[in-house]
């Protein structure tokens, strides 16, 4: 009789167990939700099965069910932190790609005015130089304004090319991860950018190529 209730009362625990494992799936890490439940599981199966003395089945295959639940919850656990982490990565991945390619993009739009305005400004000094006269103070300044711009657009060229390269690479040793597209799209935005940086570039260079101090 006493076996009997002992019996009883870990099954009563037991599924008391494995339901709170089920329960609080949102609650718990995933190893203590399968201890829990694997507990459950195995109390009730010795219980089933075992004879004459089912409370001793009982609570022996509630230990085992406990160890095999919490090692199989913490491999999935393992697995779900792996796979956020790769998510996270990957989103990291494609919003600095993003940012660069803005960036880029904004550098571009600033080569283009710097090249249009460095057009009608320079002419000026040019006469005055093909006149013979030289530079005042403020035209001095102006000619060191567009050098200044001419070099920017250098530098933001430079750096374009250098993401381009970088983000190629990053693709290439992913080994087809999610997230490769948009890298990709990423890139070549960036690559158009260089492409109209290059063509300021090279407008800046001719007007300052045609004054000679």
């Amino acid at each position: 009789m006493i076996k009997r209730t002992f019996s009883f009362r870990i099954m009563l625990v037991a599924g008391a167990m494995a339901l709170g494992g089920c329960q609080q799936t949102d609650q718990l890490p995933l190893a203590a939700q399968g201890a829990a439940v694997g507990a459950g599981a195995g109390a009730l199966l010795g219980a089933l099965v075992g004879g004459n003395n089912r409370g001793q089945a009982a609570a022996i295959g509630a230990l085992l069910g406990a160890g095999a639940g919490a090692v199989a919850g913490g491999v999935l656990q393992g697995r779900q932190e792996g796979y956020a982490a790769t998510e996270q990565q990957l989103t990291g991945r494609e919003r600095n790609a993003q940012e660069i390619a803005q960036q880029m993009q904004a550098e571009a739009g600033t080569a283009r005015s710097a090249a249009s305005r460095m057009s009608g400004e320079l002419a000026s000094l040019r006469r005055e130089i093909s006149s013979g006269r030289g530079l005042n103070a403020q035209q001095a300044q102006l000619l060191d304004s567009a050098k200044r711009d001419r070099d920017r657009a250098q530098t933001a060229l430079n750096e374009g090319e250098a993401h381009v390269t970088a983000i190629r690479r990053q693709i290439a040793a992913s080994g087809g991860m999610a997230g490769d597209d948009a890298l990709s799209q990423e890139a070549a935005r960036i690559e158009r950018s260089n492409v109209s940086l290059a063509d300021s570039l090279r407008r800046m260079n001719a007007d300052l190529g045609r004054i000679e101090i």
